[in-house]
């Protein structure tokens, strides 16, 4: 989400995004076609610094990976020519966290109801 002002102006959905990167203080996201559009969208940001862009790819990369694949990547043992950014996530995702949260074994909780209060539908009170 893109807030200015505290009024949020735009949203990227992760299905809609096809490519986050930064290139010295910008950053930009490449977005998939809408429905009435034919041609991918790429938004960009002007950030203060260098690091801030830098810092804002990880976090995105951080979050793609954890909402959206089912794994997080392995990382080659050996590179011996290597283009890009060499950060990968090493966390469980949220499909592998939520598959280990319906291993464990706990019994059901136990509560009981009460009958709330039901309130009037006048409008006079």
């Amino acid at each position: 989400m893109v807030f200015k002002d505290n009024l949020r102006i735009n949203r990227f959905p992760w299905p809609k995004v096809l490519k986050i990167s930064y290139k010295r203080s910008s950053f930009f996201i490449k977005i998939r076609p809408g429905e009435q559009e034919q041609y991918e969208s790429t938004i960009g940001f002007k950030l203060p610094s260098y690091r801030a862009a830098k810092k804002l790819w990880k976090v995105c990369v951080e979050h793609h990976t954890f909402f959206r694949l089912t794994s997080a990547e392995s990382i080659p043992k050996h590179r011996f020519l290597s283009l890009g950014s060499k950060f990968r996530y090493s966390g469980r995702t949220q499909a592998q966290t939520r598959h280990a949260s319906a291993l464990i074994d706990r019994p059901a909780p136990q509560f009981e109801r009460t009958a709330s209060k039901r309130a009037s539908r006048s409008l006079d009170g």
